[in-house]
């Protein structure tokens, strides 16, 4: 027996029936991302100000108001949770610090965008920044390798612009590992006495130490000495 054509009226609906459920299934995603991302966020703060042996995952729950079986429904374990928060802030810098670099020309252009990310990344996401670099012994063994291969990554950024200035600009880089690592280790401390009400706003903060840093390196360069906060704002 051979079956009748679908009628163009119900064609239509299957398609509107379609589209609904893409569109439903669309926003149980954007709603679970959310609330990954919010578990996240959470459990920074409390690892943070709390201690990762001390902060239960029941205690992140009521904090991200959600229940312990959502946590456990994207995180497995505590263990995975501070990994996950480790990893993908590493994953965001490499994006960020990459991004703010390819939009620079010379080397000290590429410093001072460098620079100014670094700063305001680890002030503005300071819980994620401090837990990804201060708990990451408690990692297994290969989680833990996982992430100082990405935080290697990251300062590879920086010791490939201090390479092009050496080269280009005759910056003073004997030691171009230990001068990275000493340039991000001194930034990143900002994060431990800035304050929003203090009496330098963070944009005069990250202005200070690339000029500081570029001086350093000895750059002779307009940038180096300049403060360039009036024509950022411009």
């Amino acid at each position: 027996m051979r079956r009748e054509a679908a009628t163009p009226g119900l064609e239509r609906a299957a398609v509107v029936r379609e589209q609904q459920a893409a569109r439903g299934e669309s926003r149980r995603r954007v709603a679970a991302r959310a609330t990954k991302l919010r578990i996240r966020a959470v459990a920074s703060e409390l690892f943070f100000r709390r201690g990762y042996h001390a902060t239960t995952m029941r205690e992140v729950a009521g904090a991200a108001g959600v229940r312990v079986g959502s946590v456990y429904n994207h995180y497995e374990s505590k263990e995975d949770l501070l990994f996950s928060i480790a990893y993908e802030t590493m994953e965001e810098m490499i994006d960020g610090g990459r991004e703010a670099v390819g939009r620079a020309g010379t080397a000290r252009e590429k410093l001072r965008a460098f620079l100014d990310f670094h700063i305001t990344y680890t002030v503005e996401r300071m819980f994620e920044a401090r837990v990804a670099d201060d708990f990451l012994h408690v990692l297994n063994p290969h989680a833990r390798r996982s992430v100082v291969r990405l935080r290697d990554d990251y300062e590879r950024v920086l010791r490939e612009i201090l390479e092009q200035g050496a080269r280009q600009d005759g910056w003073l880089v004997d030691d171009i590992a230990l001068i990275a690592f000493a340039i991000v280790t001194m930034c990143t401390d900002i994060r431990l006495w800035y304050r929003p009400d203090g009496r330098l706003a963070l944009e005069d903060i990250c202005d200070f130490y690339e000029r500081f840093v570029l001086r350093a390196l000895g750059d002779g360069g307009p940038l180096a000495g300049m403060d360039t906060r009036a024509s950022r704002s411009a």
